[in-house]
């Protein structure tokens, strides 16, 4: 099954959406049960609410595309205790709330998956230290921003996000992004490669490709 379903999702985070739905189902009797507790029940994606987004935008395109992808790996599994939705939400929790660790892969870790996104490291809270190799503990420091009483705490989440990959993995967008990007589907006739190459050139000059 693995094998088969790794060409839509990686294993690390399958083996973890599974783990995940298996611990819920366990209710008080899992060992992570306060910790599922208060993990969202709902979320702004558009893998939940492709409704809300418009037809033939690079967002509702890939919205369709990782649904269907997901199902197909639902379809493996053939599941008898969860369904296609609760596949869904322990999917997005773990692609969502995850740590990518160096020596330790995709990781959910308790507490430090509540900080917000931020877009620079400047307007960060927190900052993440990875993993004490001594200690084995994730370690989670304050920056040298001020915080006071009731402050939202932040985190750079990853590297130069723009608004349409906030809006497909996290849910939201950030107005005046400035790594903000848009995808654009060029049709080229593959037998002109002169226009495939002046097209290239045209692009790549005003900076839209790299």
């Amino acid at each position: 099954v693995f094998n088969q379903a790794e060409q839509h999702i990686d294993q690390e985070t399958l083996i973890l959406t599974l783990f995940l739905l298996h611990e819920r189902s366990k209710g008080i009797k899992s060992f992570w049960y306060p910790h599922i507790q208060v993990l969202p029940t709902t979320f702004s994606t558009p893998l939940f609410h492709k409704e809300n987004y418009v037809e033939s935008t690079s967002v509702y395109y890939l919205t369709e595309t990782m649904r269907q992808s997901m199902s197909e790996v639902c379809d493996l599994i053939n599941p008898k205790t969860f369904t296609l939705e609760d596949f869904l939400w322990a999917y997005t929790i773990i692609d969502s709330r995850g740590f990518k660790l160096t020596d330790f892969g995709t990781t959910l870790i308790p507490l430090a998956d509540f900080a917000n996104h931020v877009s620079f490291a400047q307007e960060a809270s927190l900052c993440s230290k990875g993993v004490d190799k001594q200690t084995n503990r994730f370690i989670l420091k304050t920056t040298d921003k001020k915080i006071q009483a009731g402050d939202e705490l932040c985190l750079k989440y990853n590297n130069e996000l723009a608004n349409w990959q906030l809006l497909l993995y996290y849910g939201f967008a950030i107005e005046n992004n400035p790594f903000d990007s848009i995808l654009l589907e060029i049709k080229m006739d593959p037998n002109d490669t002169y226009e495939m190459e002046m097209k290239k050139n045209a692009f790549t000059k005003f900076k839209y490709v790299e």
